[in-house]
């Protein structure tokens, strides 16, 4: 996973984010995965996953709406709803709504759990029992 910060870049373009500020997101998604799934190391089958979750994971609280088929621009993120639509799903936000706070990114930070919910059924393939 040597080139993951290249393709994050590449990922989460439009959105100024240091490298530093984008290796902590990956390591903090790297080790709920690891957490999650009981395992030392990201096998090769599950990088480009935790690649993706990290770039939605960025677009989820910096507000952008990049994220592979996640809840990337939420209410935390992306500011005031102004229309949701159920019917193909499509959610608008307020001009103009930015989450300019630390609380806000804060909120986002928490709400990871409910992030990581969008992920769970891919990652079960992976996940190891424990003999403890």
């Amino acid at each position: 996973m040597a080139d993951y910060l290249l393709v994050l870049k590449e990922l989460t373009k439009g959105v100024e984010v240091p490298d530093s500020l984008l290796a902590f997101y990956f390591a903090t998604v790297e080790d709920r995965v690891k957490a999650f799934c009981h395992i030392d190391e990201i096998p090769e089958e599950l990088e480009r996953l935790v690649v993706e979750m990290t770039a939605a994971y960025v677009g989820r609280i910096h507000g952008t709406g990049t994220g592979a088929g996640t809840g990337a621009g939420s209410a935390l993120a992306g500011g005031a709803v102004k229309s949701i639509k159920r019917g193909d799903t499509a959610i608008e936000y307020a001009d103009g709504a930015t989450a300019s706070s630390a609380i806000d990114k804060m909120g986002a930070l928490v709400g990871f759990e409910a992030f990581f919910e969008d992920y769970k059924r891919q990652l079960y393939n992976f996940r190891r029992l424990r003999t403890k």
